[in-house]
């Protein structure tokens, strides 16, 4: 902001604009710039007089604290906004008026984001610039940068192909369409989901688990991963003109198991017992675990299982059943089967591996709709009793475990249930000195 106002009156030196205290010819000028109560007024002085240019508010998603009306409004980095707080929030304040609304950025597989709800709108109106007429268009103004972005997408094309979901996404704007659907057997194989289920890989960064807990008439699904740090190139077609890396996870399923295979109710405390020893057998770092309202119980008991085999892997509580958090929980996952950044076991595997077969079957029936009472995209498996979408979200908990102990780490915020509480870490199943918080106590 300052920059542009410094070029603004190296432009305009005798209407110059300003924020806070200000000088010029011999007088002292004010305005509002108070981070406290989010506000900047900036101003200008036309004709020696003071008087309003522009007003920059810090909007919250607190209806009680915000009130302002849109006449237009634009909203850039729609790729970067969640939808739900912006939906909420923000976007309440076109509600009076009925503005107009632009949102623009670049592409991306998430599908919790503006920009992507605002595609799937079919009143909204689209312009796309996709990456053949963006290289002709930078040809003109730039070849040198016109021949670097060449070389880098077609070597994405090179890597996953050109029909990859990621590359038909970010190059040519085409979302997919499944018609209802969460996900097929042919986006499996054109995204390279298909890997091989084997024993964890000791050069993987973790090697977290996904714990959906059964309530009645379900199945109860542990998953193991292994996570592996990579970096993936972006193309910057501002400042820069060569790529810059941003570090992303890539995950690799190599075990899933079903705990009740008839849906019969069982004993929590041998499922407890099992679950810790699941964790000694595959050395799991970190388990997030279904962790509703009704599961907190258990997953009490899975905590005092695991710490009284001494092992050092980190229990995760993640209670999806708010319509936000299991719309950031499945985007995610949707994220990475897109991008090729999760593998699953491999297509022989479906024959011989039950809790595997049973998994891709899941993901081929789930249905993924939007429906006229949520704005939120819902996933869910059809009604009646031999639909079941356990091991989906066993899966999904598990490639969320490490970003969403990220995303904690990023607020500030710690990890409770019950009558415990940890600062969210990204640990090792190998026993490290750390801090934990019981009742208000300390204790090492």
């Amino acid at each position: 902001m300052e920059k542009n106002i410094e070029l603004f009156n190296i432009l305009y030196p005798d209407t110059p604009i300003f924020k806070g205290n200000f000088e010029w010819q011999g007088k002292k000028y004010s305005t509002i710039d108070k981070k406290s109560s989010q506000r900047t007024n900036i101003d200008m002085i036309l004709n020696g007089e003071q008087v309003k240019y522009s007003l920059l508010l810090g909007l919250t998603t607190n209806t009680k604290n915000d009130g302002i009306s849109i006449d237009v409004g634009w909203l850039d980095e729609g790729q970067a906004t969640p939808f739900e707080e912006f939906d909420r929030g923000i976007d309440a304040g076109r509600t009076s008026t009925g503005a107009n609304l632009v949102v623009s950025g670049i592409s991306s597989t998430d599908t919790a984001n503006v920009q992507y709800h605002y595609n799937q709108d079919a009143n909204s109106n689209k312009i796309k610039l996709i990456y053949p007429v963006a290289y002709n268009l930078q040809k003109i103004t730039h070849p040198d940068r016109a021949e670097k972005m060449k070389s880098y997408v077609e070597s994405k094309f090179n890597g996953l192909g050109i029909e990859a979901t990621i590359n038909q996404t970010n190059y040519f704007l085409n979302w997919e369409n499944l018609d209802g659907k969460f996900y097929s057997m042919s986006l499996m194989r054109k995204n390279n989901n298909f890997g091989m289920l084997m024993t964890s890989d000791p050069m993987a960064s973790y090697t977290v688990a996904g714990l959906d807990l059964s309530t009645s008439w379900d199945y109860t699904v542990f998953s193991v991963m292994d996570v592996y740090e990579v970096l993936e190139a972006e193309f910057n077609n501002g400042e820069s003109s060569t790529p810059k890396f941003k570090k992303k996870w890539k995950c690799e399923l190599r075990e899933i198991l079903t705990y009740n295979k008839d849906k019969q109710k069982f004993s929590s405390e041998k499922m407890a017992e099992d679950v810790a020893k699941w964790c000694n057998t595959y050395k799991i770092d970190m388990i997030m675990i279904d962790g509703t309202s009704s599961q907190i119980a258990q997953n009490e008991q899975i905590y005092n299982k695991i710490k009284g085999l001494g092992l050092n892997t980190f229990v995760i509580p993640y209670n999806f059943g708010g319509a936000d958090n299991k719309v950031k929980l499945m985007s995610n996952l949707e994220d990475m089967l897109y991008s090729s950044r999760l593998k699953l076991g491999s297509e022989e595997q479906i024959k011989e591996h039950w809790s595997f077969k049973k998994l891709i079957e899941e993901m081929l029936y789930m249905k993924r709709e939007k429906t006229s009472k949520s704005k939120n995209i819902q996933w869910v498996a059809p009604e009646g009793k031999e639909f079941s979408d356990d091991h989906v979200m066993s899966i999904a908990l598990s490639a969320y475990c490490v970003p969403y102990v990220e995303f904690l780490q990023k607020l500030g915020k710690d990890v409770e249930f019950s009558i415990y509480k940890f600062p969210a870490r990204l640990t090792k199943f190998i026993k490290e000195d750390i801090k934990t918080e019981v009742i208000n106590s300390w204790y090492f």
